[in-house]
């Protein structure tokens, strides 16, 4: 029976925690949505090398569908920006004490942190002390920044799991075990996405131009490049005619913020008439091979990396279970792009050439296949601090350009980041063939980089197998949580 507790003085008392089963049992803390998903995905991975094996912990309803005994909710870890925080820290210390507690007296044969370092790492320090071995499951991003992180994370984790490849070999310097298990994205991306059938999906024209706009996934980024990307697209809407444009909402605020930037642009009010002109698509675009519907197109639906980290993840179980078609919004009062609720993945891979903003969406557009241009602004004032600073590691932002360690894609960022500049680029990449081949190439070569064999989750699982199997690393301080 799933327990749970509103706050860290309900949770449930230690003498609740029952008889040992004969398997290995597995404490697991997730906490976001992305988590949430990562975390079932491993459970059902370790359940098939450990049948009898138990699972607590804090999750959400994909964790706990995957059979996991939820001590917390993961809502109640999921709090975002530095004034909620903050308001929510005196309980957030509370829960990871009490959970320390509890973790200390089931004495698991293993903690497993998913993602969400600013709690995990702190509860994994003193559980690791406690004896238990520890697993932090996606590294944080200390190939772009902070580097010197990673020897704070062997303080906390016998092993990191690693979701990019180049990631092990930075905390190798340090002396942290790492082990490189695979992008869960990667897997649910086929290698040739099927561009007719997320065009059927999204009730688009199979020969219409199109390009996706994607500004960002918060509504914070849509305030800060909303305008100057539908000011792009606009310059591009009228060099290419009849050019239909797809812009995915990633809620209902970001929806309602972009309707009047749509509203207040000449864009806005262009009706698109694509379908009954028949226009065709980029110079030269070859006819996309024709692949079976891979399931891997709607389990990538709801994907999302943390952003590290960037999750990176999706409802797996409902999409292989769900024969609903999402289609577009027909209420939406901008009669001209195509504004959609959600479905990022199907308006990527329903693309010829996407514009996005720096982040997740870049790597789901490399796996997409797709070329891209990527353009971001953040606060001039932090922009400021981390380059005065020297804190950025990397002479390239996006995902793609970071892996490939060179720039396949074009960046745009900061005050590079306007509407001619970024205009201007994507009409390059819809002019020139070429180019647009050479990037799916090098998308190819990326996404079969991110494999581990087997899929993510599996490499996680075969990684913490090898740990159960290895004699407990020596603590100095072994007992003191």
């Amino acid at each position: 029976m799933n327990e749970s507790a509103n706050d860290a003085g309900g949770a449930p008392p230690l003498t609740t925690i029952g008889p040992r089963p004969p398997g290995p049992v597995f404490a697991l803390v997730a906490g976001e949505d992305s988590g949430d998903q990562l975390g079932a995905d491993l459970i059902e991975a370790l359940r098939l090398r450990f049948p009898d094996a138990r699972f607590v912990g804090v999750g959400g309803p994909r964790m706990r569908d995957a059979g996991m005994d939820c001590w917390h909710d993961i809502g109640e870890l999921s709090v975002m920006g530095l004034a909620e925080v903050l308001r929510h820290l005196p309980r957030l210390l509370r829960l990871r004490s009490a959970l320390v507690k509890r973790i200390a007296a089931l004495k698991p044969d293993m903690f497993i942190g998913v993602d969400a370092p600013d709690f995990n790492l702190g509860l994994e320090k003193r559980l690791k002390r406690a004896g238990i071995r520890t697993v932090h499951y996606v590294s944080p991003s200390v190939w772009a920044w902070r580097e010197r992180r990673a020897a704070k994370m062997g303080e906390s984790a016998d092993c990191v799991l690693c979701l990019f490849p180049m990631e092990p070999a930075i905390y190798a310097r340090y002396g942290v075990n790492a082990q490189f298990v695979g992008h869960p994205l990667a897997d649910r991306f086929p290698l040739v996405p099927d561009r007719g059938a997320a065009r059927r999906e999204l009730g688009l024209d199979q020969n219409a131009t199109v390009l996706a706009v994607l500004p960002g996934s918060r509504l914070s980024e849509i305030h800060r490049l909303g305008a100057i990307f539908v000011d792009a697209a606009q310059r591009v809407a009228e060099a290419i005619p009849n050019l239909q444009i797809v812009i995915p909402a990633a809620n209902a605020g970001c929806r309602a913020e972009l309707e009047k930037l749509l509203q207040a642009s000449g864009l806005g009010l262009r009706r698109q008439d694509a379908e009954a002109n028949g226009e065709a698509g980029p110079e030269g675009e070859p006819q996309e091979r024709r692949v079976s519907r891979d399931s891997g197109l709607e389990k990538a639906e709801r994907a999302s990396i943390a952003e590290t980290s960037s999750a990176l993840t999706t409802d797996s179980a409902a999409l292989k279970t769900s024969s609903s078609k999402p289609s577009p919004s027909p209420e939406s009062r901008v009669p001209g792009p195509v504004l959609l609720d959600g479905q990022a993945h199907r308006a990527l891979v329903a693309a010829d050439v996407v514009l996005l903003a720096s982040g997740t969406a870049a790597l789901e557009a490399m796996l997409a296949k797709r070329p891209m241009v990527v353009g971001y602004r953040i606060a001039p004032l932090t922009y400021g601090i981390v380059r005065g600073l020297g804190m950025l590691k990397t002479k390239v932002y996006s995902l793609p350009n970071i892996l490939a360690g060179e720039g396949v894609v074009p960046e745009l960022m900061q005050h590079d980041c306007t509407p001619e500049k970024l205009a201007d680029e994507v009409l390059r990449l819809f002019r020139e063939r070429a180019r647009r081949a050479g990037m799916v190439n090098v998308f190819e070569r990326l996404h079969l980089s991110l494999h581990a064999g087997g899929g993510a989750a599996a490499a996680a699982a075969r990684v913490i197998g090898h740990l159960l199997a290895a004699p407990v690393p020596e603590r100095p301080h072994a007992g003191t949580a």
